[in-house]
């Protein structure tokens, strides 16, 4: 209680930059060159473009670890995702502000970019992706994708892209759908609910460029 007050006080900058829609499309071009095999770079092209437009946490979409039965239950499972024509529709069981785990179900509507559009990345990966259960995003072992693995190939993305440094971490990516959001003119209510945010904490992620 007293760290959370004193952090309240003092509160510290968001270093953290922004992928937009621009760099989602570079990043994922470039997956090719740093993803050991053409599923693989797939796998990572169809998570990182959902967890971006349907402002998802990546411990919603991925593991902590390989042996930890309990966070593979809450990722995302591959019987929970409905793939429509002109959107997704997605039934998280648990998350990080769902406490009682009563579980809500979203909808990430199509893009006219087919090479961000993550109806279509999920619906190619889906196509090669092993038949088995669990979570919905695993490798062709069928081990499924960990936290440590999404972060991995998103750090070796500056250095591909011949970008020298960068502070690109999962939030980058909520960060930076926030700001679209902002830039396109959607209320602060819209976007605290595509967030599924309950508190105004979601102004610190709007970036708007001046």
């Amino acid at each position: 209680m007293i760290d959370g007050v004193k952090r309240s006080r003092s509160p510290q900058m968001d270093t953290r930059l922004l992928i937009s829609r621009e760099l989602l499309r570079r990043i994922l071009s470039i997956l090719s060159c740093i993803c050991s095999s053409a599923y693989e770079a797939m796998l990572f092209k169809a998570v990182f473009s959902l967890v971006f437009h349907g402002l998802l946490r990546v411990g919603e979409l991925t593991v902590q670890n390989m042996s930890n039965i309990c966070s593979a239950n809450h990722a995302l499972n591959k019987n929970d995702v409905k793939i429509y024509k002109k959107y997704l529709e997605i039934h998280l069981v648990s998350s990080k502000i769902d406490q009682f785990g009563r579980g809500v179900t979203i909808h990430i509507p199509k893009q006219a970019d087919i090479c961000i559009c993550p109806v279509v990345l999920l619906t190619c990966y889906l196509r090669d992706r092993p038949v088995v259960g669990g979570p919905l995003f695993c490798h062709f072992d069928g081990k499924p994708l960990t936290k440590y693995q999404f972060s991995a190939i998103l750090k070796k993305s500056p250095h591909a892209l011949g970008i020298e440094h960068s502070r690109w971490s999962s939030y980058s990516f909520r960060i930076g759908m926030t700001t679209a959001c902002a830039i396109e003119g959607l209320s602060d209510e819209k976007i605290k609910s595509l967030g599924r945010l309950k508190s105004g904490a979601f102004l610190r992620y709007i970036r708007i460029p001046v």
